[in-house]
C-alpha cells in the first residue's frame, strides 16, 4: 500500500511541476518574450495549477510503523 501512495505523490508532483514550469516559460513577463496570445492567456493557470498540484502532492502520506 506504501508504493501505491508513493508512486501517486510522484505522479502528483510530476505532472504539478511540469505545469508549474511551462507556465513560467509561457509567461511574457517570466520567461518568453516572443509567445503567442494563447500561450500567454493560459500561462497564469498552469502556474496556479501546478502550485496546488504541488501543495495537494504534500498532504498524501504513506503507513507509519507503531
Amino acid at each position: 500500500m506504501l508504493s501505491k501512495k508513493s508512486e501517486r505523490v510522484k505522479k502528483i508532483f510530476t505532472i504539478g511541476f511540469i505545469l508549474f514550469i511551462s507556465g513560467i516559460i509561457f509567461n511574457k513577463s517570466l520567461g518568453l518574450a516572443d509567445t503567442s496570445e494563447f500561450l500567454e492567456t493560459i500561462s497564469l493557470p498552469l502556474i496556479i495549477f501546478g502550485v496546488i498540484m504541488l501543495i495537494t502532492s504534500n498532504f498524501f502520506r504513506g503507513n507509519e510503523k507503531i
